[in-house]
């Protein structure tokens, strides 16, 4: 049964000029940006919930000694998490 239903569905989009958007907008998945900004959040706040000693815990809060190179700053995976959490 399910079978013959999506067979239809999927003979339906492939022989009309439906846009990638309109088939997301129908299925309602999230984009992979938002997949992986979900992602991110997900884990740190994992992480946050870990005891003090944990090795992801102080990798996450270590502050490295080296020198940062000339130029724009690179992005910090923690300032992706910074604005992220603010956007919410």
């Amino acid at each position: 049964m399910t079978k013959e239903v999506t067979g239809r569905v999927f003979y339906f989009f492939m022989h009309t000029d439906v846009t990638n958007k309109e088939i997301n907008a129908v299925v309602k998945n999230p984009t992979i940006t938002e997949t992986i900004r979900l992602n991110r959040l997900c884990w740190f706040g994992h992480v946050q919930r870990m005891e003090e000693n944990n090795v992801p815990k102080k990798v996450l809060y270590m502050n490295s000694e080296t020198m940062r190179l000339r130029g724009r700053p690179r992005n910090r995976w923690q300032d992706e998490v910074r604005v992220e959490g603010e956007g919410m």
